[in-house]
């Protein structure tokens, strides 16, 4: 079965949120493919956050590692 990333808008619309189960490999593309200053982690949600300008490429890292993976927007 595919997995399901869960996507939102952070609240003040600067960041896509997205909540992928744990895979060491995407984290690891995801961190070299995305600079610091735009990306943020909230451990206590789990959540990883990107900037406008990136979540492309955030969604190519995660396509590769979750093939038909499914995106949800909430």
């Amino acid at each position: 079965m595919p997995a399901t990333i869960h996507v939102q808008l952070s609240t003040d619309g600067r960041q896509f949120l997205l909540k992928t189960p744990f895979h060491a490999q995407w984290k690891d593309e995801f961190k070299a493919m995305v600079p610091p200053r735009e990306r943020t982690w909230d451990g206590e949600r789990k959540v990883w956050g990107v900037t406008r300008d990136f979540y492309n490429i955030a969604c190519e890292v995660t396509r590769r590692m979750f093939p038909g993976c499914d995106f949800r927007l909430s």
